[in-house]
């Protein structure tokens, strides 16, 4: 057995689509002036996908899938070093 879906009260997913929508409307135009630019069809590296912003009901199903499902996951080594960074060389507080 393993879990499949969690729900999610719709509010949540409105909420966070009212918090992302303008970065989503950002991306859309990204998207759209990269498909328009020669240069950028040429470029040897993918681009990274920004589909999940693309709509409310995109975003929410990629919360569902990529952040609901995956609660507990322990930090990486690169994310233990970059939470203890801190500006100005200052060692960060134990």
């Amino acid at each position: 057995e393993h879990v499949e879906r969690v729900r999610m009260e719709r509010s949540v997913c409105l909420d966070i689509w009212d918090a992302c929508k303008d970065f989503g409307e950002a991306a859309s135009a990204l998207m759209s002036a990269i498909r328009d630019s020669l240069v950028a069809r040429r470029a040897t590296r993918a681009m990274e996908n920004l589909d999940m912003f693309s709509g409310q009901q995109q975003l929410c199903d990629w919360m569902h899938d990529q952040v609901a499902l995956h609660p507990f996951t322990l930090p990486t080594a690169e994310d233990r070093q970059i939470s203890t960074w801190e500006p100005d060389g200052k060692e960060p507080p134990n």
